[in-house]
């Protein structure tokens, strides 16, 4: 399979998730009950948060909410990384060896546990205060 094809198939597979999320997020963001935060940006900048989202380009807009790079679809986040990683994968870790592989994953591993031990968790998430 090649490249382009992977990729092709990653976007079948992980895009309508990310659209679907956006619509749902800019019904609530204009029709939050609670909240009327959207009339404090310009209906362009509305607009570039829904397309910003629907294309995965973080965005961080909206500083009332922790400047979420994906503020209306936050658990995005996670499936932008997936792509991230897909691409990484595709154009440069299925080409390794699995001895630099499994020094990749004892190197990752190591850092995680240093972070852990360093900052006292890991459990930070997109909405951290630092």
């Amino acid at each position: 399979m090649g490249f382009a094809n992977f990729l092709k198939l990653r976007l079948i597979r992980l895009h309508p998730l990310v659209v679907i999320g956006s619509v749902i997020g800019i019904l609530s963001w204009l029709f939050d009950p609670f909240s009327d935060l959207y009339k404090t940006y310009s209906v362009g900048q509305n607009i570039w948060l829904f397309v910003s989202s629907c294309l995965m380009i973080p965005y961080p807009l909206v500083h009332d909410r922790y400047f979420n790079l994906f503020h209306l679809n936050a658990p995005s986040w996670s499936l932008f990384w997936e792509y991230i990683a897909n691409i990484v994968y595709a154009l440069v870790l299925v080409k390794l060896r699995n001895k630099i592989l499994w020094m990749l994953v004892v190197v990752g591993a190591g850092l995680i546990v240093y972070e852990t031990t360093k900052s006292g968790n890991i459990s930070y998430g997109w909405g951290a205060t630092i």
